[in-house]
C-alpha cells in the first residue's frame, strides 16, 4: 500500500510540473490558435505519459503483493508441521519418558541396571565352567519407557505388567547364553494360579510372545522361560526389546492382584497457607518408582509418609476410596474425587495414579505442622492406612490482615 501511495505521489507531481510549463509558455507567446494547439498537444502527452506509468506502477505492487502472499504462504507450510513431522514430534514427546541407564558390574558373570530393577547374568556352559573371555556387550544400555513408545493392542483381559525394556547394544547375537531377569507386577504369591503371565519380544515392528505361564498349572513354562514371584527369567543368546502383559480369566469370579505401593508427598508451605498432599498409588517395581521420585524432585516435593504396600484387584473392577480421619485443624477440599479410578491402576504402568487432597487451615490458632491418617479402601474389604506428616515453614514477617482474609475465604 506505501508503494502505491508513493507512486501516485510521484504521478502527481510530474502532471502538476508539466502544467506549469504550459501555463509559462502561454504566459510567454500570447493567446494564438498556434500555441492553444500547441498546449492541447503538450497537455494530451503528459496525461498519456502519466496514465502509462500509472499502470506499470500498479502491475508492480501487484506483483509484489503476490509474491509477498506467496512468501508468507511458504513460511506458514515452514511452521506447520508434517504427517511425518507431527508424528516424530509426538515420538519426541514421548522420549520424555524414557529412563535410560547403564549397568552395573555386580560379578564377573553378572550386571544389574539398578533404576529398572533388570538383571543380565551368564549361563554357565554344561560343563559347569564359565567362558574366559569377556562376554558383556560393548557399551550396553537399557532404556525403559511407556507402552506409548511401542504401542501394542492389547486384549480385553490382558494389561501391561511392566514398562517396554529395551538393550541398546552394538552386538546383534552373543557367542553364548545369557539369563535375562525382568521385573512384572502381579501378585504371584496370592494369586498366581489365576494368573497368565506373558513375556513378549518386539519383532520387525511386532509383539510376539516368547514366553508364558499357563494359569491352571504353568505347563507351558519352558526351560528357556520361568515366572517367578516379582520377575520372569528368560534365556536368549541376544538382547532385544521385551515386555511383560498378564491375562485373566474373566468367566470366573476369581481374585486377580496386582501389587502396587502407596506414599505421600507435598511442597514446603508456609504457616497459613493451603497445603496439597500429593498421594501416589505405584506399581512395586524399581522403574515406576524412580519415575515418581523424578517427577517429584522437579517439583520440589518432600516426603510425608512412609511407603506401604496395597493389594490392587484387577476382577474386581471398583475405585479405591481415599478418606482421611481426623485432621486435626485442617479442613479437607472434597470438590475434587477422593479415591483412584480402577482404569488408572489398571494402567498404572503407563501414567502412575496420583490424587492431590487440598487441605486448607480451621484454627484462629494456624498450625505449624500436619499429621494426617489417610486411608485406602479396596478389594476384598480392606483398608491400607498411611500417616502423613510435615512441619510448615514459620512466617518471618506476620500480617494478620493477610492471615485472617486466608481464614475467612468460603471454605472449597
Amino acid at each position: 500500500m506505501g508503494k502505491i501511495l508513493f507512486v501516485i505521489a510521484v504521478v502527481c507531481l510530474l502532471v502538476r510540473s508539466v502544467s506549469s510549463v504550459i501555463l509559462c509558455q502561454e504566459d510567454h507567446h500570447g493567446h494564438g490558435l498556434s500555441l492553444v494547439l500547441d498546449s492541447i498537444t503538450t497537455q494530451a502527452f503528459s496525461l498519456g505519459f502519466s496514465l502509462l506509468i500509472l499502470y506499470f506502477a500498479i502491475v508492480y505492487c501487484i506483483f509484489s503483493f503476490d509474491s509477498s502472499l506467496a512468501d508468507r504462504n511458504q513460511s506458514a507450510d515452514r511452521c506447520e508441521p508434517k504427517p511425518k513431522q507431527r508424528t516424530l514430534n509426538a515420538q519426541s514427546a514421548c522420549k520424555n519418558d524414557v529412563l535410560f541407564e547403564y549397568p552395573l558390574q555386580r560379578s564377573a558373570s553378572h550386571i544389574v541396571f539398578q533404576k529398572t530393577g533388570v538383571e543380565v547374568i551368564e549361563v554357565k556352559v554344561a560343563n559347569g565352567l564359565t567362558l574366559k573371555d569377556k562376554w558383556m556387550p560393548r557399551n550396553l544400555m537399557l532404556q525403559a519407557c511407556t507402552e506409548a513408545v511401542l504401542p501394542d493392542h492389547l486384549q480385553e483381559d490382558e494389561l501391561p505388567l511392566s514398562p517396554v525394556y529395551k538393550f541398546v547394544t552394538s552386538a546383534a547375537k552373543l557367542d553364548r547364553l545369557l539369563e535375562v531377569w525382568i521385573p512384572h507386577g502381579a501378585n504371584i504369591v496370592l494369586t498366581g494360579e489365576n494368573w497368565s503371565v506373558i513375556l513378549k519380544e518386539y519383532v520387525n515392528h511386532t509383539w510376539l510372545t516368547v514366553g508364558e505361564t499357563s494359569n491352571c498349572n504353568k505347563t507351558q513354562e519352558s526351560k528357556n522361560f520361568v515366572c517367578k514371584s516379582n520377575h520372569v527369567r528368560l534365556k536368549t543368546d541376544h538382547l532385544s526389546t521385551f515386555k511383560i502383559t498378564g491375562k485373566f480369566d474373566t468367566s470366573q469370579s476369581t481374585l486377580v492382584f496386582k501389587r502396587m505401593k502407596v506414599v505421600a508427598f507435598c511442597n514446603e508451605t508456609r504457616v497459613g497457607d493451603n497445603l496439597i498432599v500429593r498421594l501416589y498409588c505405584f506399581d512395586d517395581c524399581e522403574w515406576s518408582f524412580e519415575r515418581m521420585m523424578q517427577t517429584e524432585q522437579k517439583n520440589g516435593g518432600r516426603l510425608m509418609s512412609s511407603i506401604e504396600s496395597v493389594s490392587f484387584s484387577v476382577t474386581g473392577k471398583k475405585d479405591v476410596d481415599i478418606s482421611v480421619k481426623d485432621p486435626a485443624g485442617w479442613h479437607l477440599n472434597k470438590a475434587s474425587p477422593l479415591k483412584f479410578s480402577y482404569d488408572s491402576l489398571r494402567n498404572s504402568f503407563n501414567v502412575i495414579p496420583r490424587c492431590d487432597l487440598v487441605f486448607k487451615p480451621c484454627r484462629k490458632e494456624l498450625s505449624t505442622s500436619i499429621y494426617l491418617k489417610i486411608v485406602l479402601s479396596h478389594e476384598p474389604s480392606d483398608e491400607t492406612m498411611i500417616y502423613a506428616s510435615s512441619s510448615l515453614k514459620q512466617r518471618l514477617f506476620e500480617d494478620p490482615s493477610m492471615n485472617a482474609f486466608e481464614y475467612d475465604q468460603v471454605e472449597e
